[in-house]
C-alpha cells in the first residue's frame, strides 16, 4: 500500500502510526487506530484508505470495499483510491471488475506505480497478454527495481513458453535482489521449463530458492508428537487447489481409500473459493481446515495444534504454492507430491 499524502496535525501522526502498525502486522490495533480517526472525521478518505489496505491483508474483502469506496467517495481525484478499489477486486480474482478501477486511476496519475501493476496483473489473468507486457514494461522503465513487475513480465513470458528468457530476467534480478523469496520461487519455476539449462543447473536454482527462504523463516526441529504405537497417524494434505483441477483426479482416490481405522486425515485449504470437487474432497477427510493464504502463522499455528505426523504439500512452486509453511517444519515428516515434477528446494521436506 503506498503512503497517501494526509491531512496534518495529530490525524497525520494517527494515520502514520496506523501505517506502521499495518506494515508490522499488527492489523487490528491499526484498526483501532483508524477508527478513532474515522469518528472525528467519517469522511477523510486517506483513513478509508488505509483501513481498506488492512482489512485487505485480514482478508476481510466486504469491509475493505465499503473503505476504499467511501475514499474515492471523498476525493473522486486520488487515483490511489480508485486503484484501491481495483485491488480489493483483484485480490478476490474479481479481475474484470478491477479493470475499469486500475483504469480510472491511471486517468488520473498516468504513473502510479500500484496502478500500471494492479491493471496489468488484471489483464494477465483475464488473457490480454499483449496489454499486460505493455504495462509492466513500462513500469520497469518508470521504476527498474519493482520487483512485483520483474516477476510479473518473468512469469508473461514462461506462461509463452519463453522460459529461457524468463530465467535470465529473473537470474539477473536475483542478483540485484539475492533475499526476495518470491523471485527465487519464480525464478525456480521457470527452470523446470527452460529447455537450455542443465538438469543441475535447474536443481542448483532450486536449491538457491531453498537457502533464501529457508534464511527468512526458522525451521522446528523438535515436535510434541506422541510416540503411541496404536494411535492413528494424522496425514494432512495442504494445497491452494482442492476444487476443480487436474491434481485432484489423483489425489481424491488416495483420500477414498485411506484406512480411517489407522489414518486421520486432515484437509488445509488456502483458498476459499469452492466447487463440487471440493465439496467431495472434504467429505472424504476426517477434518477440513480453511485458512487465506497469507495467514502463515494461523496456518503453522493449526498444523501444530493438530499434531500433523505426516504433511504433504501438493503444490510445489506453482502459483499460491504453501512452501513458506513447509520450511518452518510444522510437521515431524513432510513431503512434495504430486503437483511438481522437480524439487522444491527445501532441506526441511523428506
Amino acid at each position: 500500500m503506498s503512503r497517501p499524502s494526509a491531512p496534518t496535525g495529530q490525524t497525520t501522526a494517527q494515520l502514520n502510526s496506523a501505517i506502521k502498525l499495518h506494515q508490522s502486522g499488527q492489523h487490528e490495533k491499526a484498526l483501532q487506530t483508524i477508527q478513532r480517526v474515522l469518528a472525528k472525521n467519517p469522511k477523510l478518505g486517506d483513513a478509508h484508505y488505509i483501513a481498506a489496505g488492512v482489512l485487505i491483508a485480514k482478508g476481510d474483502l466486504d469491509r475493505a470495499m465499503y473503505h476504499a469506496e467511501q475514499a474515492a467517495k471523498a476525493d473522486p481525484n486520488r487515483a490511489e483510491f480508485h486503484a484501491a478499489i481495483g485491488s480489493v477486486h483483484a485480490t478476490a480474482k474479481r479481475f474484470t471488475e478491477s479493470i475499469p478501477h486500475y483504469q480510472r486511476a491511471l486517468e488520473l496519475n498516468a504513473d502510479l506505480p500500484d496502478a500500471i501493476n494492479g491493471l496489468g496483473v488484471a489483464f494477465k489473468e483475464t488473457g490480454y497478454a499483449a496489454q499486460a507486457i505493455t504495462l509492466f514494461d513500462r513500469l520497469i522503465r518508470l521504476q527498474p527495481n519493482n520487483q512485483d513487475a520483474i516477476i510479473n513480465r518473468a512469469l508473461l513470458d514462461a506462461n509463452a513458453g519463453r522460459a529461457h528468457a524468463a530465467v535470465t530476467r529473473l537470474d539477473e534480478a536475483s542478483k540485484r535482489f539475492p533475499q526476495n523469496p518470491i523471485l527465487h520461487d519464480v525464478l525456480a519455476l521457470a527452470s523446470t521449463y527452460d529447455d537450455e539449462l542443465t538438469p543441475e543447473q535447474s536443481f542448483e536454482l532450486h536449491q538457491r530458492f531453498g537457502l533464501v527462504l529457508q534464511g527468512h523463516l526458522r525451521a522446528r526441529n523438535q515436535h510434541s508428537n506422541a510416540p503411541e504405537p496404536n494411535r492413528k497417524i494424522r496425514v494432512g494434505y495442504i494445497s491452494a487447489e482442492f476444487r476443480q483441477h487436474s491434481n485432484n483426479y489423483f489425489l481424491a482416490p488416495i483420500l477414498d481409500h485411506h484406512d480411517h481405522n489407522q489414518f486421520e486425515v486432515f484437509l488445509y485449504s488456502t483458498n476459499a473459493r469452492r466447487d463440487a470437487v471440493t465439496d467431495r474432497l472434504e467429505s472424504a477427510a476426517d477434518h477440513w481446515r480453511l485458512h487465506r493464504s497469507n495467514d502463515l502463522r494461523g496456518i503453522i499455528d493449526t498444523i501444530l495444534e493438530d499434531r500433523i505426523d505426516i504433511l504433504v504439500e501438493l503444490t510445489g512452486h506453482f502459483a499460491s504454492n504453501n512452501l513458506p509453511i513447509l520450511a518452518t517444519k510444522p510437521a515431524p515428516v513432510q513431503i512434495s507430491y504430486l503437483g511438481y515434477a522437480n524439487t522444491t528446494g527445501l532441506t526441511t521436506i523428506d
